[in-house]
């Protein structure tokens, strides 16, 4: 799966997904603990990120 649009859909709360943002070229992965459009919270380390404008849901771990 690719990148999703927030305007398109919203990811699952209670969600871990990777954002990205259009102040930065980094990824990021966050909690998704609200529904706004562009607006992504990782809890435990209490930063909220703005300005999403794609995610993608996590990648599944290698199979060992």
């Amino acid at each position: 799966m690719g990148w999703i649009s927030v305007e398109d859909k919203l990811p699952e709360l209670g969600s871990s997904v990777v954002i990205c943002s259009d102040k930065s070229k980094n990824v990021f992965i966050a909690w998704t603990s609200s529904r706004n459009k562009g607006v992504f919270l990782d809890e435990p380390f209490g930063i909220r990120f703005i300005r999403i404008t794609h995610w993608m849901p996590l990648p599944e771990p290698p199979v060992r």
